[in-house]
């Protein structure tokens, strides 16, 4: 499985959990899913989107 195929199938997973309502803890326990593993990927997420925020509000300042 490359990376992209391993991003894609976590942002899947981020955005059920997001959707469920439920803790880190309990949705991974419910998927039989290691939580050291959806903490790392969560926190992947959220950096790129802080990223790319950034990078498009510096695209917008530009003279």
């Amino acid at each position: 499985m490359t990376l992209k195929d391993k991003r894609i199938e976590w942002k899947a997973r981020y955005d059920a959990w997001k959707e469920s309502g439920q803790s880190i803890s309990e949705w991974c326990r419910g998927k039989e899913i290691k939580t050291h593993q959806m903490y790392y990927w969560v926190q992947q997420f959220r950096e790129h989107g802080k990223t790319s925020i950034k990078k498009s509000a510096s695209r917008e300042t530009q003279w």
